[in-house]
């Protein structure tokens, strides 16, 4: 489907064993600049709408704040620092300043996990300024093409497909390929997103017949590189990006 090449990713930067925080701004730098075709980072909403490279669900659990990210304005946690001993130099970023910072980002694969927390009294309104806030940054960096939005929310991917003037590259996020795969062609996603372990080269031969680009994740050794290179999927977010950028190359 990608021309027969598959794009590198690094996952939250420089993966899971790195000695930078995940979804950092050092991190994805880090990973960029060993050769990589670009990062997956996850992103959350705050309050007044700025979207933030952060996974947990709550800010207590590696940060020195408490509380929801989707509770807090950006003023209040552009300052929060990662709080575990050898994360201590490093903050929580913004989306914006991911793009400001790499300066040929118009060449750079972005993967945005879209992680969803809200409030359920509130869960129409939320899911409605989390599809803006992704159209306007992505419209804003004129993106479209190089950026990847992978969600679980049937109901984001409606909304970011009625909102957007410009066609978007929409992943269904999936921990089972049959399922996933109905969903994928039944909203016209762009591709499924997928744990290597849960699809095969068969499940990725259907895939591309039926025009759906594949993006692997769970990719946590060299060993996991050699076997998700062998399936031909289209992504591969990797937590070893070093060794699956030598190992494409």
């Amino acid at each position: 489907m990608n021309d027969g090449k598959i794009i590198s990713l690094g996952h939250g930067g420089m993966g899971m064993k790195s000695k930078y925080p995940m979804n950092s701004l050092e991190s994805i730098k880090k990973c960029l600049s060993l050769g990589s075709n670009g990062s997956e980072f996850d992103v959350q909403l705050t309050k007044d709408s700025v979207l933030v490279a952060f996974h947990n669900e709550k800010l207590n659990e590696n940060t020195n704040k408490n509380g929801f990210v989707n509770s807090m304005n950006w003023e209040d946690l552009k300052n929060t620092d990662y709080c575990k001993k050898r994360f201590k130099n490093y903050s929580l970023v913004s989306i914006n300043e991911i793009f400001d910072n790499i300066p040929n980002y118009k060449q750079i694969y972005f993967s945005f996990d879209c992680k969803l927390y809200p409030d359920e009294d509130n869960r129409n309104l939320y899911v409605h300024q989390f599809a803006n806030a992704i159209i306007k940054i992505i419209d804003k960096y004129e993106s479209h093409s190089t950026c990847f939005i992978e969600t679980q929310s049937a109901e984001l991917i409606e909304l970011l497909q009625k909102k957007s003037s410009k066609k978007l590259k929409l992943f269904y996020l999936t921990h089972d390929y049959n399922s996933g795969f109905e969903v994928a062609k039944r909203l016209n996603c762009f591709g499924i997103s997928i744990s290597t372990d849960k699809i095969n080269n068969n499940q990725i031969e259907e895939a591309h017949a039926n025009n759906l680009y594949i993006a692997l994740w769970d990719v946590r050794t060299q060993s996991d590189n050699k076997s998700a290179i062998k399936k031909n999927p289209d992504v591969i977010q990797s937590d070893e990006i070093k060794d699956l950028v030598k190992e494409l190359n």
